[in-house]
């Protein structure tokens, strides 16, 4: 009969080894069979009735095909966290953060996400515009439209068919600001690259340029080119200025051309024969029209030159001379014609010329109702004229203190007619006076009179006679003469009495 035992007292272990059989047999808990002394970490199949679970922790436990409700309470860890919210199991939550979905499609949203939140801020099946460029609209929602438009190579700007072969097609007016220097820059492509640049600096305003000097900024209206601005100039009517303004009407005809040199600013006039108005640059020339009258002339103190034949034939210089032939306003040299103003008080007429013989001519007066010279001088100093009178003023209005000539045929007798050579050359063996001979005898007949001017400049005086003023005395000593001889009449006429 087996013996009954009692482990109740034992003080050391019993090995499996001295039990029998029965104890070798495994207990099935579920579906698993565990034999004595052996550890599993999984059960599977188990209903637990009426079973409490305290100070306890279940580690690495899975269970599954719970026949009934398994209480939270019974576990730790009883929650799960989604990014940065921890979600006890069994509840719920509306707002979970800090998550990152990857591969993950959302649909059926109760609100749209918005673009702070990095969503389009549309809600439902919204579409985008074909080709349209996607904008944060006044709601801050993603949008598109036909005004905005880009097909993979052009961008349209008011319109969403943009012409071919544009890069750019705007339908509109046209604002480009900055807050640099440049409000506008257009630049384009190419190694001859053009472009077009608006300064908010006041001092440069615009800039249009080519590529390279070779080629033109053109201008078209009505799809005709009416202007042209290359290197050289400016052509109107032209696509070849030759100067920095080049105007033309015609082939030839009403052509005017402004600064056709580097050195002279002209005014160039092309009417079958070249006509020019020009001057230096340093001086310019102005036309200037003013209340109808007509202003010509220059500034910076320059003189304004008239020429012929490209060679200069008569100046207005700065001081306001009239020069003719000569640039020199001396009246001693510079071979011209000359008007000069050396004070506004006192103008002079010069002709300054070499030549010292009567056959040359200085003054002349040429009447053509006559045909005939009435008055010249040539330049040995002798005057020619039809008369041998002139005219001098006499009238007794306007004289005062009259009385009687003091000289007479006393001084005539005191006068020593003389033949002389001139020194010059100008004539031999004339017939005359020596002013300082008749000084002693009739000084106011004498006076100094400007004869030349040194190398220095200064003036040489030599004496003159006033020829015509010795007529008065000279018709006091005829009358004295007369008297005399009446005198010698009446005592001959005496004698032959007695």
């Amino acid at each position: 009969m087996p013996v009954t035992y009692t482990f109740a007292n034992a003080t050391a272990a019993i090995p499996l080894s001295q039990l029998d059989n029965n104890f070798a047999t495994p207990i099935t808990i579920g579906n698993v069979a565990i034999q004595l002394g052996n550890t599993v970490s999984s059960i599977g199949n188990v209903t637990l009735a009426n079973a409490t679970v305290s100070n306890s922790t279940l580690g690495n436990v899975t269970i599954t095909s719970v026949a009934s409700t398994f209480p939270n309470n019974y576990l730790s860890n009883s929650s799960v966290t989604i990014g940065n919210t921890a979600v006890a199991l069994g509840s719920s939550a509306s707002t979970i953060g800090n998550v990152t979905l990857t591969n993950a499609t959302l649909s059926s949203l109760a609100t749209p996400i918005t673009t702070a939140e990095g969503g389009t801020g549309l809600s439902g099946s919204t579409p985008f515009t074909a080709n349209g460029v996607v904008y944060a609209s006044s709601t801050s929602a993603l949008a598109t439209g036909s005004a905005l438009t880009w097909n993979g190579t052009q961008l349209g700007v008011g319109t969403s068919s943009p012409t071919s072969g544009y890069a750019l097609d705007v339908r509109d007016r046209t604002r480009v600001a900055s807050t640099s220097n440049y409000v506008l820059d257009l630049i384009g492509s190419g190694s001859n690259t053009s472009t077009i640049q608006f300064y908010a600096d006041n001092s440069i305003g615009a800039i249009i340029t080519t590529g390279t000097s070779a080629i033109p900024l053109t201008f078209y209206t009505g799809g005709s080119e009416q202007m042209r601005l290359t290197s050289t100039g400016l052509g109107i009517g032209t696509s070849s200025p030759v100067s920095k303004l080049d105007v033309k009407v015609g082939a030839n005809n009403g052509a005017i051309s402004f600064g056709r040199t580097t050195t002279e600013l002209e005014i160039f006039v092309a009417n079958g024969n070249d006509q020019y108005l020009g001057g230096t640059v340093a001086g310019s020339v102005g036309v200037r029209s003013i209340t109808g009258a007509l202003f010509l002339g220059t500034a910076s103190g320059q003189s304004l030159v008239l020429e012929t034949n490209s060679t200069e034939r008569a100046r207005i210089d700065s001081s306001g001379n009239l020069l003719v032939g000569t640039t020199s306003a001396n009246d001693n040299s510079g071979i011209g014609l000359k008007l000069l103003l050396p004070s506004s008080a006192y103008p002079e007429f010069a002709v300054v010329g070499s030549a010292s013989t009567t056959a040359n001519t200085g003054y002349t007066l040429y009447s053509t109702g006559v045909g005939a010279y009435r008055f010249y001088v040539t330049y040995d100093g002798v005057i020619h004229a039809t008369s041998t009178s002139i005219a001098a003023i006499s009238d007794a209005t306007l004289k005062t203190n009259v009385k009687d000539l003091e000289t007479g045929l006393t001084e005539v007798m005191a006068l020593k007619p003389r033949r002389f050579d001139w020194i010059n050359g100008d004539a031999t063996n004339v017939a005359g006076f020596i002013a300082q001979e008749v000084e002693q005898v009739l000084p106011e007949l004498v006076v100094d009179s400007l004869y030349s001017k040194d190398e220095e400049g200064n003036e040489v005086h030599k004496k003159n006679l006033k020829m015509g003023d010795i007529l008065p005395t000279l018709v006091k000593a005829i009358q004295e003469l007369n008297a005399e001889i009446q005198s010698l009449k009446a005592e001959v006429a005496t004698l032959k009495g007695a």
